[in-house]
Order: C-alpha cells, then sequence, then structure tokens
C-alpha cells in the first residue's frame, strides 16, 4: 500500500486514531513513537537528524502535523501540539502550544484540543433537520 499511495508508516509507530489527510509523500521513521489520534498531512517527513543524533522524535497525543511540516531528531513534542504547515522542528516543546516557521516557535498558546474544541460548539450549535422535518 505503501508504494501505491507514497507514504512509508511502519507499524506500532503510531497509536490508534491515526488520519492520514491526504495520500501524498509522507514518510516516518521506523523507530519513531506517536501517541493517539495523529493527524498528519502530506510532504510531512519525521525523523532522525542524521549526522548528530540516531534517535527519533518521540510526538504526544492529539497532534496535528502540516503539509510539509518536517520533525526531526532526539525530541519530544506534549499533547495537543498543532505543526504549521512547511515547519522545521529540531527541538522539544511542550504541549497544547501551536508552533510554526523554521526553525519552529511557539506562536499561538492554543493547542489542537482548543481548536478542536471550538468546532465542537460550532457543531453544537447548528439545528438538527430531522426535528424540522418532523
Amino acid at each position: 500500500m505503501s508504494i501505491k499511495y507514497g507514504f512509508h508508516i511502519p507499524i506500532n509507530t503510531i497509536d490508534r486514531g491515526l488520519c492520514i489527510i491526504n495520500t501524498r509523500p509522507i514518510y516516518i521513521n521506523d523507530n519513531c513513537k506517536i501517541g493517539k489520534n495523529f493527524r498528519i498531512h502530506p510532504m510531512t517527513t519525521i525523523g532522525k537528524n542524521i549526522g548528530r543524533s540516531m534517535k527519533s522524535p518521540k510526538i504526544g497525543d492529539n497532534v496535528w502535523a502540516g503539509p510539509g511540516s518536517r520533525i526531526y531528531g532526539d525530541i519530544e513534542l506534549g499533547d495537543n501540539v498543532v505543526v504549521g504547515t512547511n515547519s522545521v522542528v529540531g527541538k522539544s516543546f511542550k504541549g497544547s502550544i501551536t508552533i510554526a516557521g523554521a526553525p519552529a516557535k511557539v506562536i499561538s498558546n492554543k493547542g489542537y484540543s482548543d481548536y478542536f474544541k471550538q468546532k465542537e460548539q460550532m457543531f453544537e450549535k447548528t439545528i438538527d433537520i430531522s426535528k424540522i422535518l418532523l
């Protein structure tokens, strides 16, 4: 399947709840450890910092990796982190933040769960059409 869709995601690197937004090139190193509900976009690479460290990233639960992001080296990303489009992440970050840039830096104190809660609240305010039709 990885040859057909252009991604390399080894078995047992990601906990349950993986969401691949689009089937374009995605590479995840065999030694990465990624938590639950990981969302990944195309052109994302997660791997070693060759020449400096042979260790791979550890990524927490509910992390969103934007298109073209690169996450590498002996680093840790906490839970509920949003990684912006085309970001280059080579150092560790704590949870519940948004990071972006090359090199990545904190751009917001809102994390993935903060954005997700906003979307849930929007859906709660929608009208249930089935009740109207009855």
